[in-house]
């Protein structure tokens, strides 16, 4: 008779440690997919950021290139009419901002539809493959040493 009483308090025992570790199991999986999705932003924020620098630097080149043509135009103009016509360089005319080109890229349709399949997108997307691949190794190498840690 005894020995029943004690076996019913082992049950439950095992029922609670179970519910423990399922739920400790729980937490650490949301944690995981938190993290990767603050990854996954992050990479998509630096991507972005990227090329909207890169828009940038060729955005100023064109107009750095029709800045040199108009100054010749308006030096054929000016000598045509035998007088100095002063005209304002294109860079200071033109505002360049984040804002202009985060528009032009939204009317196209995103950087996306314009970089699709652009050489350089490409390269840098295997790389990052490689280093996220190789970053998730790494960390899970790294979680595995700390469960043999933890065990010993």
């Amino acid at each position: 008779m005894k020995n029943k009483l004690k076996q019913k308090g082992v049950a439950l025992l095992i029922v609670l440690s179970s519910i423990m570790l399922l739920s400790a199991l729980v937490v650490e999986v949301a944690y995981q997919s938190n993290v990767t999705y603050n990854i996954s932003m992050n990479e998509k924020e630096r991507m972005e950021a990227y090329y909207l620098a890169l828009s940038a630097i060729n955005f100023s080149r064109i107009v750095i290139k029709y800045n040199k043509e108009a100054q010749q135009l308006v030096s054929q103009a000016s000598q045509g009419l035998g007088r100095s016509i002063q005209v304002q360089p294109l860079y200071k005319m033109i505002p360049i901002n984040t804002a202009i080109i985060r528009g032009l890229l939204q009317a196209s349709g995103g950087a996306k539809a314009l970089l699709r399949n652009h050489p350089l997108r490409m390269k840098i997307r295997r790389e990052e493959k490689n280093r996220m691949s190789w970053k998730l190794q790494n960390k899970a190498c790294q979680q595995s040493m700390r469960k043999r840690r933890k065990a010993f």
